[in-house]
């Protein structure tokens, strides 16, 4: 019944691990690293297309805050060695980690998962 949705969910889980996706060198490599993010915002808004109504709020949310990771990456040129340095950035990118919305969804996202694809 949600095999499309469980499907495309393993697949953005498998490039999210990691420090900075399937590609470690993505941490000192700024063109590595907005190439990982360019996935990962994809294979986002698919799982968010993908989500059944029930889950379609907080799909959202937590796609919301990857685009406005992304965002942030991209501002800074995906640069983690210079964002390590700006105090406002790492703010910004906390703020975004620890919001309890996401928080939230994410267990609600998860739990779902649990319960229809076998994770």
């Amino acid at each position: 019944m949600y095999a499309k949705f469980c499907a495309s969910s393993s697949q953005l889980n498998a490039a999210m691990a990691g420090p900075h996706g399937e590609n470690p060198a993505a941490i000192t490599d700024p063109t590595q690293m907005a190439t990982a993010w360019a996935n990962i915002t994809k294979l986002s808004l698919t799982l968010q297309a993908l989500a059944p109504s029930s889950l379609k709020s907080d799909a959202t949310t937590m796609i919301n805050s990857i685009v406005a990771m992304d965002k942030i990456f991209k501002a800074n040129k995906y640069d983690l060695l210079t964002i390590a340095k700006k105090q406002t950035v790492r703010d910004e990118l906390a703020t975004i980690a620890t919001d309890p919305a996401v928080t939230e969804a994410s267990q609600r996202f998860n739990t779902f998962l649990t319960q229809n694809c076998g994770v």
